[in-house]
């Protein structure tokens, strides 16, 4: 029995193998990938449900079939795969990044964000388009300085609002203490698909652990017109103070990319009520970014 145990894990490796040397090319190295925001994003995102667009064809039909079987036998060695092929391939990338997010049980409005990211050093640059809450621009470089003395990060923020921008053009603001917490769910250095693959693992580490992980492949989606994967975590509902962020979570993972393009997170195992929901549009990736695209 062990053998044959053995001998079908070396078979599905092998088909998972086919699958993700087939959808490694050289579009990841491009930034000529931009795709134009699909019109149902923020509306989509404002109804806090995680829609689909249509799809357009990517890889091959073997490739996809085999990368289809992957995420049905093992959707946590699917992640492992991608996250580490994400460090190996991907570098710096921009983005329109659409969230919303509910704070203190209040469900805020759509946010539209100009992103920039680059891993070493670990820097973002955001800039709003719509949705502005305390910042109109927001920039963290990992590195003083941004981090103090103590080791405490800070971000440099232009405060959104006409009036309060005659008085103060920028500060250093730290990102994660309590009032950092109730402007965002995730601090500015949690943005990223590292930091998602980071964040996603170790929760189904904590609950695999603890007997009770519920992580499975559910179908097939899009996002922004790119056809995804979608991965389904359920956990118990252990509330704000329990050992996990969320009831239920849904994970598009793109399927040319392999790269978490949206996640949906609720507060219920049901998925009625949205705690937050993060979608990667227009993405270019590895576009050689330099430092003065990291300035203010």
């Amino acid at each position: 029995m062990a053998k044959r145990a053995s001998q079908f894990r070396i078979a599905l490796m092998a088909v998972a193998g086919a699958a993700l040397a087939g959808i490694v090319n050289s579009r990841v190295q491009s930034a000529d990938s931009s795709m134009p925001l699909a019109p149902s994003v923020a509306s989509t995102l404002r109804a806090g449900m995680p829609g689909a667009t249509a799809q357009r064809p990517i890889i091959d039909a073997g490739a996809k079939a085999g990368l289809l079987e992957f995420a049905r036998r093992d959707p946590r060695g699917l992640v492992r795969l991608a996250r580490e092929r994400c460090q190996r391939e991907i570098g710096d990338f921009r983005c329109l990044f659409v969230k919303q997010e509910r704070i203190n049980g209040k469900l805020k409005e759509v946010e539209e964000i100009d992103a920039r990211y680059r891993p070493d050093p670990l820097s973002v640059f955001m800039t709003w388009r719509s949705g502005a809450g305390r910042a109109k621009r927001a920039l963290f470089i990992d590195g003083p300085p941004f981090v103090d003395g103590q080791g405490q990060r800070r971000a440099q923020v232009e405060p959104a609002g006409a009036l309060i921008r005659l008085v103060v053009s920028d500060a250093m603001v730290p990102i994660h203490d309590a009032r950092a917490r109730e402007a965002s769910r995730r601090a500015i250095d949690e943005f990223g698909f590292r930091s998602t693959f980071q964040i996603l693992e170790r929760v189904n580490d904590l609950a695999a652990a603890r007997n009770e992980l519920d992580f499975r492949y559910e179908g097939e989606g899009a996002v922004d017109g790119r056809a995804t994967v979608i991965l389904v975590r359920r956990l118990p509902d252990t509330g704000a103070g329990g050992p996990y962020p969320d009831a239920k979570l849904i994970l598009h993972l793109d399927q040319e990319w392999l790269l978490p393009t949206a996640v949906y997170s609720y507060t219920d195992p049901e998925g009625h009520e949205l705690l937050g929901s993060y979608v990667y549009t227009e993405v270019q990736l590895n576009p050689g970014l330099n430092e003065d695209d990291f300035r203010f």
